[in-house]
């Protein structure tokens, strides 16, 4: 996956990581916002720090996620966009633009009104 395939539509990335248990709390909030992806015209990508343990997500989750889950294998990802701590919400503006940033996963609100704040004419 390469987030330059996704230019054109706003993107949230939530960098997380599985020693990090606060990921297991966040996944019902990353599916209820996944619901408005359509309305909003924005995707989702869940990004691990510590992507060795797909079948640890896999098991912990076997229904999947309704989103895109990449593993960041040598932390590129995360060096490009100065995340040093997890979890950490991205949105980028359809140009790749960082346009809000939370440590800690902020909830739905804080999100969703940056994403309304980019679809806005």
């Amino acid at each position: 996956m390469r987030l330059s395939d996704l230019r054109g539509r706003a993107v949230v990335l939530n960098f997380w990581a599985f020693w990090c248990d606060t990921w297991k709390a966040e996944m019902p909030h990353l599916r209820r916002l996944a619901e408005h992806r359509r309305e909003l015209r924005f995707e989702i990508v869940a990004v691990s720090v510590d992507g060795t343990r797909v079948q640890t997500y896999r098991a912990a989750e076997p229904r999947g996620a309704p989103f895109a889950v990449a593993l960041d294998h040598g932390g590129a990802v995360s060096r490009a966009y100065g995340v040093t701590r997890v979890p950490t919400v991205l949105v980028l503006d359809a140009q790749g633009r960082v346009r809000y940033r939370a440590s800690g996963y902020p909830g739905n609100q804080p999100i969703l009104s940056a994403l309304r704040r980019l679809s806005a004419p």
